[in-house]
């Protein structure tokens, strides 16, 4: 299920930054959000696996590539839901905290 991915931990904080920087590879993933690279690593093959990111490799050497990440037009869909969560997050602990 969707939202069950983007609660999960980092994968909003993925799509965030792909879609402040349209490409990155996974080490410029990795500075954007902090933890463990193997947690990034399965969120963004999840990601991947549900047509949220795409991804391109690019080969320096036969042993030696770079994997390039970057969102669907369904991510770019998605983030804009992650947006709108935000603010009804917000609106809710603004409601819940405000004086009868």
């Amino acid at each position: 299920m969707l939202l069950k991915l983007i609660a999960k931990t980092h994968a909003s904080e993925i799509i965030k930054s792909l879609e402040k920087n349209d490409e990155l590879h996974f080490g410029g993933i990795c500075k954007y959000v902090e933890g463990h690279k193997n947690s990034i690593n399965r969120i963004l093959q999840e990601l991947y696996d549900e047509g949220i990111v795409e991804k391109r490799e690019e080969n320096y050497s036969p042993k030696i590539s770079k994997s390039y990440y970057k969102l669907t037009d369904f991510g770019k869909e998605v983030s804009k839901i992650i947006d709108q969560l935000e603010v009804l997050e917000h609106r809710y602990y603004e409601a819940k905290n405000k004086p009868l």
